[in-house]
């Protein structure tokens, strides 16, 4: 107790069976982490603390208490919290105390081996200066297709990986939809004022990033002046996708996310996934990350995350750019895309028309990587080159598909 207020601490219906009964577990702090600190508690919990606490729910205990309620079994349950309640009963969450996932890493570092053995292979079968076979029309089109014998051999098992990671994703939204009875998390309709709201944030993204980039070009390597310069060229085609995202019109749900999805927010356990740290993106406000979207916003969340694999991987060997960085990423992407859409379509939170998921993909890809250049510039310039190019690739793949 305080003089302005004090700490509580609570439970939920899981905290019996992930705390055994009269035990003395011995807690082990865990490796620094950005935005928290970790302590386990001889493998049956772990304790989260915030560095960074808003006035406010965090989203990683709202969620994670409400999918804990629906025993969903792709996300670590929440046994207990610790917040901080002043005298007016406002509530600042202090840490979450949730299950303890045995793992073999994340899955982004899954993903980087994967890579690996596909470029080792590439090089060992003498393919390395030979050309992949493109593929005509976007990633949608490519998730619909069967995988090419070529896609099968180089890249293996890690295809239906991701095509699971892609069956959990749609089934986390699918769950987090079905919330009816909590205005916190049910659907909502896509407004013009939403429309309006979010149109606008992208383009202050969009202005902010260019401004960074045209201070900064002088930093970058040859080939990322030339894609920068490339990306001048077509900021009328990031204008136009906005103003069409401003213009969609058809009824598309909005639904509670995930808010900062990508590999490195997947454990891999054995030949399954549990998804974790429903944080959202540590630059927002807390009410930024508590807000409804389309279901979208994760997907395209991760398809850039596969986008960076390749490029990290082939950066940290000193190795250019290859052709095949696009291959594995291309197929990889619609390995998910193919899981995803196997379970989400024609559910209620998934858009209804093809032609709205298509936009959308495009709209939050573009987004996502403008948020990456952005986050690059300030902190990684030498990694600059990987959202350059994607959104240069994003961008004319979406110009010629509209022509």
């Amino acid at each position: 107790m305080g003089i302005a207020g004090c700490i509580v601490a609570s439970s939920t219906n899981a905290f019996t069976d992930l705390v055994p009964a009269a035990a003395r577990l011995e807690p082990v702090v865990m490796g620094a982490e950005q935005s928290n600190t970790s302590v386990a508690y001889d493998g049956h919990v772990i304790l989260k603390l915030y560095r960074r606490v808003e006035q406010g729910m965090n989203p990683d205990l709202e969620i994670g208490r409400v999918l804990t309620r629906m025993r969903f079994s792709y996300v670590p349950s929440i046994a207990g919290a610790f917040e901080y309640q002043d005298n007016s009963g406002s509530l600042v969450t202090l840490g979450v105390l949730q299950q303890f996932v045995v793992n073999d890493g994340d899955a982004w570092r899954y993903s980087l081996e994967s890579f690996k053995r596909f470029f080792e292979q590439i090089v060992q079968e003498h393919l390395l200066d030979e050309r992949s076979s493109p593929h005509t029309g976007g990633l949608l089109d490519l998730a619909r297709e069967k995988y090419s014998p070529l896609a099968r051999r180089l890249i293996g098992e890690y295809l239906q990986s991701a095509e699971r990671l892609g069956q959990r994703t749609a089934q986390l939204h699918l769950a987090l939809s079905q919330v009816v009875d909590d205005p916190t998390f049910a659907p909502e309709p896509f407004t013009s004022e939403y429309r309006k709201r979010q149109q606008a944030c992208m383009m202050r993204g969009m202005v902010g990033a260019f401004t960074l980039l045209k201070e900064r070009m002088e930093l970058l390597s040859t080939p990322g002046q030339s894609n920068a310069r490339v990306l001048f060229e077509l900021k009328p085609a990031i204008e136009r996708i906005f103003d069409a995202f401003g213009d969609i019109a058809t009824p598309i749900p909005l639904i509670r996310c995930h808010g900062d999805y990508h590999l490195g927010q997947v454990l891999r356990t054995g030949a399954d996934f549990m998804i974790i740290d429903f944080e959202g993106e540590p630059a927002r406000s807390l009410a930024e990350r508590r807000m409804k979207h389309p279901a979208l916003v994760d997907i395209a969340g991760m398809v850039r995350s596969f986008h960076y694999v390749p490029f990290a991987f082939l950066k940290g060997q000193g190795v250019e750019r290859s052709q095949w960085a696009a291959f594995w990423s291309d197929w990889t992407s619609a390995a998910f895309l193919k899981g995803y859409l196997g379970t989400a379509t024609g559910a209620g939170f998934w858009p209804q028309h093809p032609e709205d998921v298509r936009l959308l993909l495009d709209v939050y890809q573009v987004e996502k990587a403008l948020y990456e250049l952005r986050y690059e510039l300030n902190n990684r310039p030498d990694w600059v080159e990987i959202p350059l190019h994607g959104l240069v690739e994003i961008l004319k793949a979406r110009e010629k598909s509209t022509q």
